[in-house]
């Protein structure tokens, strides 16, 4: 083979070489940028002044981001408003984290990642057996309104609460903190991980804090929606698999350890195990 030949081929494949690390061949970027709501609504997704800091579904939208070429548009608003978003008005075309909800499963494809017991939780409690003081109606309770815990169980204990006189509804976790903490209420029902964002930002001891799994409660499925109808059928299917991949990866669910404490993580484990 001639020595020029031999130049011309051996640059051709060096020039093909660099093309496939630059733009390898599973790297196929969405046809338009991606529109995510974003709310800060727990320590794994962090958001301050309107700004998008951080946590482990930031972090693992920005892996996909860099494994498809896919880019992502963060838009902030409080966590109602990007329910609205994305089931009524169709502004968004991902939300990161939500507990599943009929709703929302009509405007989107659910990709499950978490499930979460409901608790009982206390703050410088002095029951020791709170589920018997809440039973015996001894305990002012708080719950956020409009929580979508849909089993009969959960119903059946919000009623009997409500009943009792013991139950009041608030707009959302951090007046539950605060009401805990002043001692003017005894507890709050929620899990676990929703409580903690709102002990973090109210200063909360949480050496004084005790969460009681009710154990006679389903555990809730959270996970992420996509948009059945604002994406075109290339986008889906791409962003469906990539996002599935890395919400239901063994490293995810590491972040989620690395994120809460184990009195936090009780009654917390993936919908789907980690692959």
């Amino acid at each position: 083979m001639p020595l020029i030949f031999r130049r011309s081929a051996l640059k051709y494949f060096s020039l093909i070489a660099l093309w496939a690390i630059l733009f390898p061949p599973d790297l196929q970027a969405c046809s338009r940028t991606i529109q995510v709501g974003v709310s800060p609504i727990t320590q794994s997704l962090i958001v301050s002044k309107e700004q998008v800091q951080g946590g482990i579904y930031i972090d693992a939208l920005r892996e996909v981001s860099r494994k498809t070429g896919c880019k992502f548009d963060f838009i902030e608003a409080p966590f109602v408003r990007s329910l609205h978003m994305f089931g009524v008005s169709h502004e968004v075309d991902l939300i990161p984290i939500a507990i599943q909800r009929t709703q929302l499963d009509q405007a989107g494809d659910f990709i499950p990642i978490v499930k979460s017991r409901i608790a009982l939780i206390t703050y410088g409690s002095a029951h020791t057996d709170p589920i018997n003081a809440m039973e015996r109606g001894e305990l002012k309770i708080n719950i956020v309104r409009g929580a979508p815990y849909a089993s009969s169980a959960y119903i059946e204990l919000i009623q009997r609460l409500r009943q009792q006189g013991a139950l009041e509804d608030v707009a959302e976790p951090n007046i539950i903190a605060r009401k805990l903490q002043a001692g003017r209420i005894h507890a709050a029902i929620m899990p676990p991980t929703t409580f903690y964002q709102a002990m973090l930002e109210n200063r909360l001891d949480p050496k004084l804090v005790q969460i009681t799994l009710l154990t006679q409660i389903p555990p809730v499925l959270a996970g992420a929606y996509l948009s059945k109808t604002r994406l075109v059928p290339a986008d889906h299917a791409l962003l469906h698999t990539a996002l599935s991949r890395q919400f239901q990866s063994p490293a995810f669910w590491q972040q989620y350890k690395n994120t809460y404490p184990d009195w936090i993580l009780k009654g917390l484990e993936p919908a789907v195990s980690p692959r």
